[in-house]
């Protein structure tokens, strides 16, 4: 009887262990279709299933690959379970949203999973790693929009801009602070360009702020939200200044047609004289020309080998003076402060308030409230978006206080002429 026993034991041993061998847990993908329009969402979920249960939530990936964005929809995770060879076994099935960015076929790597789970027979938690499956979905252009650049397709998109100033009455120094709100229906707003950019040009400074982008989405998956653009116009001299108008092309999803938005463009009236546009030195063709003219010099006579070290010193001695100059002085300060330097740029100042008005002892009001104005913001506790117009304000300040000493220096030079009728001394003795 033992014996029978035993001989059963060696037969059935085999079978026992294929059948423990086989109650790993299963990962496996599934999505709903391979393909959408860029910025349409693809349900992809990801389902875990142990013959048991789990003690804990398995460790999920996040699928945060290049081209595509990745949202989590509705619940977390949704318990299931399943009939596998007859047993019942338990899991959860995580729902993502995939958004194609991009035109083309992107491909979401194996990703890594961890479950802890109760081993069958033993019912000891047991560590199984395994990887997701390699996938691949599609951005499809629509028909009608291959040549939109960027690719653009959502239900609906309006702009909304707002001026805060006068921008046809301005004197230097005066600003117009332009608001552009670009709201998107059907797509998220990472999608929209940057709209801000305008070329400088000599009497007028820009100044563009970081843009803003709220991002909603709907229980059905459908992304929608805003790109907000603040930029700030700086008169400097007096002129016309006109600021184009910019377009954004995009598909409508609703109509299939591709239409354009735009962002209404002004002009801005500045009174004062018109900016002074400064020669800039080209030093590479000084240099050029001074080495040809050496070289013939040369061919003249050796007598003449001591030209060169005396044109050194001649470019030397100018960079010099242009060091030591109240302009390279006002140039720094104005370079530290939009590097946003406090620590540089203190020091520059009041080393250029003493290159304008030698012997001062004080800087000028403005610039001193400016500055501390500046110091509390950047070393005080405030949490508000405000920094970057406190620099502004204070590189304009700079600006008014150094045309204010050099409209008095320009005064002080000024000769007194005599008067037109002299008085004659009629103080006879």
């Amino acid at each position: 009887m033992i014996r029978a026993m035993l001989i059963l034991a060696v037969f059935l041993c085999p079978a026992w262990v294929v059948a423990q061998s086989n109650q790993q847990p299963i990962v496996r993908v599934e999505l709903e279709k391979t393909g959408a329009i860029p910025g349409q969402p693809i349900v992809m979920r990801l389902i875990v299933l142990v013959p048991t249960w789990m003690p804990s939530p398995p460790e999920l990936p996040t699928f945060d690959v290049p081209n595509i964005m990745v949202r989590q929809g509705g619940r977390a995770a949704t318990a299931i379970s399943e009939r596998i060879d007859g047993k019942t076994w338990s899991g959860i099935s995580r729902k993502y949203l995939l958004y194609p960015l991009v035109a083309g076929t992107v491909s979401l790597p194996e990703q890594n999973v961890s479950i802890i789970y109760a081993a069958p027979g033993t019912r000891e938690p047991t560590v199984f790693e395994t990887e997701t499956e390699a996938i691949s979905i599609s951005g499809i252009v629509p028909e009608g929009a291959g040549d939109l650049d960027p690719l653009i397709t959502a239900q609906d998109l309006k702009i909304i801009q707002e001026l805060q100033g006068d921008p046809a009455s301005l004197e230097p120094g005066d600003a117009i602070v332009r608001t552009s709100r670009i709201e998107i229906v059907g797509t998220t707003p990472m999608v929209i360009p940057e709209t801000q950019f305008v070329e400088a040009r000599p009497g007028l400074s820009i100044y563009p702020s970081e843009p803003f982008i709220d991002q909603r989405q709907a229980d059905d998956g459908t992304l929608s939200g805003a790109r907000t653009e603040k930029t700030t116009f700086v008169a400097e001299a007096g002129g016309r200044f006109a600021v184009p108008e910019r377009e954004i092309r995009w598909f409508n999803l609703k109509t299939g047609t591709v239409e354009t938005a735009i962002i209404e463009g002004f002009e801005m009236t500045v009174r004062g004289p018109p900016p002074v546009v400064e020669e800039e030195v080209d030093w590479r063709t000084r240099v050029v020309s001074g080495l040809v003219i050496l070289g013939a010099l040369g061919l003249l006579g050796t007598g003449l080998w001591w030209t060169a070290p005396r044109v050194g010193r001649w470019l030397e001695q100018r960079r010099q003076a242009y060091r030591a100059s109240e302009k390279f002085a006002f140039n720094t300060a104005i370079a530290h402060l939009r590097r946003r330097n406090l620590g540089k740029a203190l020091p520059a100042v009041r080393h250029w308030w003493n290159s304008i008005s030698p012997g001062a002892r004080d800087l000028p009001k403005s610039v001193v409230d400016a500055l501390a104005k500046v110091g509390a913001e950047k070393f005080g506790r405030s949490t508000t978006q405000t920094v970057p117009k406190s620099w502004r304000d204070a590189e304009t300040v700079l600006r008014e206080a150094r045309r204010t000493a050099l409209r008095a220096k320009q005064s002080q030079k000024s000769p007194t002429l005599p008067g037109l009728n002299p008085v004659a001394d009629l103080n006879w003795r």
